[in-house]
Order: C-alpha cells, then sequence, then structure tokens
C-alpha cells in the first residue's frame, strides 16, 4: 500500500428536506481543512474481580456521532451551504432576472436545525455524516483570503459509495473586496463610509445539543438553543469616534460587504452580512511606542425589534437554489 495526502480527498454536499435521511451531494466545495469524523464513547467494564488489574474485557460501545470542522475560502456561491446551515432558514431566492439570484439566509425560529448531508472522501476511505448540523460558524478576513471556518456535528458516519467530485472553479473574495460599514440602522450602514479595518472576525453560534435516548447508541436528534453572534474588528488610533461609542453604550448597525464579479444584467456578486444591532462589548486601545497605534473592538451582536432579527446574511450569485 501507499502513502497519501489529505490534498486528494474532497467534500459533497447537499441539504437534506428531512433531518437525517441521507441525500447524494449536489455540489462539491473545496476545502481548506476538513477533520470530520467519527467519534465514540466506549463504556468501560469496572466491576472487582479480585484482580489489581482496573479494566475488564467487557467493554462496549456507549454514544456515538460524528463531529469537525470544515474550513472553506468565501466564495458567492458555495460557500453560502455552510452559511445558510449556520444561520437554519434560507428563504426563498428572488429571481433578479437573466439567471440572477438574490438570497437571504435568516435565523430559524424553531429549536429544528437545517441539516446537510456530506460525503468526506478521505483518499483511503469515503463517508457519509447525515443529520450534519453547523454548529458555529466563523467569518474572518485580514490581509488574504476570506474563510468560513464551521464546526459540524452529526450522526455516527457510514461507508458510502456515492458521489463523483465535479471540481468547481469561481470568484474568491481577499480583503481588498470587503468593506465594513456602520450607522445607526442598516438603511444608514448600507450607504456609510467605509471604516479603514486591518482584521475582522464574525462568530455565528447555535449552541446545539446532540441529544440521545434509550434503544440506541446513535444520535437521536440535534436540537439548537440559543442564537448569537459575536466579532472582532481592529483599525488604527486615528480619532476618538469609537471610542466614544465604547463608553456611551451606543448601539450601531453594521454591514460587511464582499463585491465580487459582474454576472449580467449590470448585476455583481456579492456576500452580504447585515448585523441589524450591536454594542462594543471591549474597547483596547494599543499604543506601542515604535509602532502604528491600533484600537480593538470586541462587538456582540443584539437582538432588533424594529427590524425583527439579530442579522442576516445574502447573496447574490447565478445559483437558483440551495
Amino acid at each position: 500500500m501507499s502513502a497519501t495526502i489529505g490534498r486528494r480527498g474532497w467534500i459533497g454536499i447537499a441539504l437534506e428536506s428531512i433531518p437525517g435521511v441521507p441525500v447524494s451531494p449536489t455540489d462539491y466545495l473545496p476545502f481548506l481543512e476538513c477533520s470530520l469524523a467519527e467519534k465514540m464513547t466506549p463504556i468501560p467494564e469496572l466491576q472487582a474481580r479480585g484482580i489489581r488489574d482496573e479494566q475488564g474485557e467487557n467493554s462496549v460501545i456507549g454514544k456515538k456521532w460524528g463531529e469537525g470542522t470544515l474550513r472553506v475560502n468565501l466564495d458567492p456561491t458555495l460557500a453560502p451551504y455552510l452559511l445558510g446551515l449556520v444561520m437554519g432558514d434560507f428563504g426563498t431566492p428572488v429571481s433578479e432576472g437573466g439567471g440572477v439570484y438574490t438570497h437571504t439566509f435568516s435565523r430559524k425560529s424553531d429549536n429544528t436545525p437545517k441539516t446537510a448531508s456530506v460525503i468526506f472522501d478521505r483518499v483511503v476511505d469515503r463517508m457519509l455524516f447525515p443529520y450534519l448540523v453547523v454548529n458555529n460558524a466563523e467569518i474572518s478576513f485580514s490581509d488574504g483570503l476570506a474563510e468560513v471556518s464551521a464546526d459540524c456535528l452529526s450522526r455516527f458516519p457510514v461507508t458510502s459509495v456515492s458521489g463523483s467530485l465535479t471540481t468547481t472553479s469561481g470568484t474568491l473574495f481577499s480583503f481588498r473586496d470587503a468593506t465594513v460599514r456602520m450607522g445607526a440602522n442598516l438603511t444608514e450602514a448600507e450607504s456609510a463610509t467605509p471604516l479603514k479595518v486591518r482584521e475582522f472576525s464574525l462568530a455565528i453560534t447555535n449552541n446545539a445539543e446532540q441529544i440521545w435516548v434509550v434503544g440506541n447508541n446513535d444520535v437521536d436528534s440535534i436540537v439548537i438553543k440559543n442564537f448569537g453572534a459575536t466579532g472582532h474588528f481592529s483599525l488604527n488610533f486615528e480619532n476618538t469616534t469609537q471610542r466614544d461609542i465604547f463608553r456611551n453604550l451606543t448601539k450601531k448597525a453594521m454591514v460587511v460587504t464582499f463585491i465580487g464579479n459582474g454576472i449580467g444584467g449590470g448585476f455583481y456578486e456579492f456576500v452580504k452580512f447585515r448585523i441589524a444591532k450591536l454594542r462594543f462589548e471591549t474597547y483596547a486601545p494599543d499604543i506601542p511606542i515604535d509602532d502604528v497605534a491600533k484600537e480593538g473592538i470586541d462587538f456582540v451582536c443584539e437582538y432588533s425589534s424594529t427590524d425583527a432579527k439579530t442579522l442576516d446574511i445574502q447573496v447574490r450569485n447565478r445559483k437558483s437554489n440551495y
């Protein structure tokens, strides 16, 4: 046998209509990292047997599940699978005409997650992860390509022969494609002067919990609990605007936009993160004596009763549905 490298593997994904009922891949995600793997907790046998040895020989299989991180570059066509899964509601695509569609991913209102079937070809084997849920996702960029990192939970994977890799290419977003704007509300934030951000991250969490019930040691269901989002950004310390926002607990809206290629009809690809309301949780100026003064801000996204949401994600591309 010969050794292999992970670069030869691939990921196939499709949304499930019924949670846990597997479906064949509809798209294939290029990835930077995938640690999806089978997990199992053995139940030891620890009875006293008149000997000093602690572990008896009758251990059995306990809880089983799937778990891991899937990290990809942010793009306007394939990365939205992960963005939609962490938000939960893929919505109804709006046709802009000429094969252009706008998708809005919103926070799912109930505690039942949106699920996917993921095929992970590990070169040596090929595993199906059914009932896959994105528990947490982080979107980040600084001076390279923007990335999405998704922490996933699933039922215990099974071997599979499904999937036939189709390579894809498309737009990737770097820091030069991004703008970060803030305003008193989303309307003002959409048109505000961009901040001179040096780095940015946004983390979205579902606080998902796997549920096991008697009669089966695989995951019975996954429940998403409280929904939240936090983030961080930094910029040069050039004025007192951000300081005063923190000191006065002034609530702001934020829109982070990535603009891509033209896709016909005067439309451009985009991915847009629209935070309806946020507060600055911490403010940390960094004033080195021999380097550029910076200010770092950690923020927490709050629910806006005016907008009836904490945040949503909008995507425009030529994909009619997910």
